[in-house]
């Protein structure tokens, strides 16, 4: 996903400091073209997936079991 100025939607984009506050994240940039400064926000999505705890759990019985 290409991100673009807001004002003149140029992809020539300089990009400052991500911010991560909780449940969203903010990107500051400053665009080449027409100098506009402006923030993209992302929202977070946080996920668990019990297969990996299954699969970490199972490689740590199998090394007690080989030793």
């Amino acid at each position: 996903m290409e991100q673009s100025c807001k004002k003149c939607e140029s992809s020539n984009l300089i990009f400052g400091n991500f911010e991560y506050a909780g449940e969203y994240a903010s990107l500051g940039y400053q665009c080449s073209d027409c100098f506009h400064e402006g923030l993209i926000y992302y929202d977070i999505t946080y996920t668990i997936f019990n297969n990996n705890f299954t699969k970490n759990e199972t490689k740590k019985d199998n090394k007690e079991k080989q030793t």
